[in-house]
C-alpha cells in the first residue's frame, strides 16, 4: 500500500474519531457555561431535593416526627402490672429455694433450683424497668454458675458456697420486700432529691473513684475517713445509706456496724459492707453486726448501686 494512501485512511480514522468524541459531549455542553470561557462540562448526577428549613429557620433540618408515643400502651401496663403482682411468688420461690439449699448445701436439686430462679429474674426484671432487683439476681447467678463452671476437684465446698451467698440472697429478698407499688426499684422521681450515701474508706484514691461511679449513678455522695468523723458527718448532712470498708485503720465495718445497730436513730440508715476480702469470717461478722449487705469491690459498680437502693427501701417500712 502507497504512503499517500495509507495516509488517507488514518486521516479519515481520525475525523470519523473527531465527529464521535463531539457528539457523545452534546448532551452535557449545556452544563457548560457559554459565557465562561474553558468551562468544565459536568456530568449529570441525582436531583438532589433541598429540606425545607425547621421552625428556626435552619435549613437542611429533619423535619419533627409524628405519632411519637410518649406513653406506654395499655397492653404494656397490663404486663407490668401482672408482673409487680408475681413479685411475692417469686420471692417465695426464691426464698424455699435457698433455705433447701442453706439445709443441704451439697443437694444439686436446690443449688440447681435457686440457680434457675435468679437466672430468669435477672433477665426479666431489667425489661420490665427493675434494673437494680436484676443486678442482684445477676450477682447470685453468676456466683452460682462461677461454681459450677469450677471443675469439682478444684471447687470449693458447697457450704462455703452457701455462706458466700447469704448477703446477696438477703439483699435480693430485701428489694422483693420493697416493692409494694408498680414502680420499679431502680425508678428514681425526678421531684426527689438523690439518695445521700456516705462512704467511709481510708484510702483516698478509693474513694474519690468510688464516689465517682455512684454519683454517675444518681446518689449525693460524701466521704468519711474513720468512725469520728462519719459521726460528725451524721449530724451535718443525714444520709440514707452508709458504705463501709471493711478494713480502716484501728477499727473494722463490723464494728461501725455494731455501733449504728445501737443507736436507734440511725435504725433507718442501710448499711453496706465493702471490701476485697471473700472470707467467710469478716462476711458473718458484718452481717452479724448490723450490715445489710456484703458486696467485693470488683464487683461491677451496679452491684453496689442496687443494693444500696434495695436496702434503703427496705429500711424506711422500719
Amino acid at each position: 500500500m502507497g504512503t499517500s494512501r495509507r495516509g488517507g485512511i488514518v486521516a479519515r480514522v481520525r475525523r470519523r474519531r473527531d465527529r464521535a468524541t463531539v457528539k457523545d459531549r452534546e448532551p452535557f455542553a449545556a452544563a457548560a457555561s457559554p459565557s465562561t470561557p474553558g468551562a468544565r462540562l459536568a456530568t449529570p448526577g441525582p436531583v438532589r431535593r433541598r429540606r425545607p428549613a425547621d421552625s428556626r429557620g435552619m435549613p437542611g433540618a429533619a423535619p419533627p416526627c409524628e405519632g411519637l408515643m410518649t406513653d406506654h400502651p395499655p397492653a404494656f401496663d397490663l404486663l407490668h402490672q401482672r408482673y409487680v403482682d408475681s413479685f411475692a411468688r417469686k420471692r417465695d420461690e426464691i426464698e424455699q429455694a435457698w433455705k433447701r439449699m442453706l439445709l443441704m448445701p451439697g443437694e444439686d436439686a436446690a443449688r440447681t433450683d435457686l440457680q434457675r430462679l435468679v437466672h430468669r429474674l435477672s433477665g426479666s426484671a431489667p425489661a420490665y424497668g427493675f434494673d437494680a432487683l436484676g443486678a442482684l439476681a445477676r450477682t447470685v447467678d453468676e456466683r452460682l454458675a462461677a461454681w459450677q463452671r469450677t471443675p469439682a476437684h478444684r471447687r470449693e465446698p458447697a457450704v462455703t458456697l452457701a455462706n458466700d451467698l447469704q448477703g446477696p440472697i438477703r439483699s435480693l429478698l430485701a428489694a422483693f420486700a420493697a416493692q409494694t407499688s408498680k414502680a420499679p426499684v431502680a425508678a428514681v422521681d425526678a421531684e426527689s432529691p438523690p439518695l445521700r450515701v456516705i462512704v467511709v474508706e481510708d484510702d483516698g484514691d478509693q474513694a474519690t473513684q468510688l464516689a465517682a461511679a455512684l454519683e454517675r449513678h444518681g446518689l449525693s455522695v460524701r466521704h468519711a475517713t474513720d468512725s469520728a468523723a462519719l459521726w460528725q458527718m451524721l449530724v451535718t448532712w443525714p444520709c440514707q445509706a452508709i458504705v463501709l470498708d471493711y478494713w480502716l485503720h484501728g477499727e473494722t465495718a463490723a464494728e461501725i456496724a455494731g455501733m449504728l445497730q445501737r443507736e436507734s436513730s440511725f435504725a433507718r440508715i442501710a448499711r453496706v459492707c465493702l471490701t476485697a476480702d471473700i472470707g467467710l469470717p469478716l462476711q458473718q461478722a458484718a452481717l452479724s453486726a448490723g450490715c445489710d449487705a456484703f458486696v467485693l469491690k470488683h464487683a461491677p459498680v451496679e452491684h453496689l448501686v442496687a443494693a444500696i437502693r434495695a436496702h434503703v427501701a427496705s429500711r424506711q417500712t422500719l
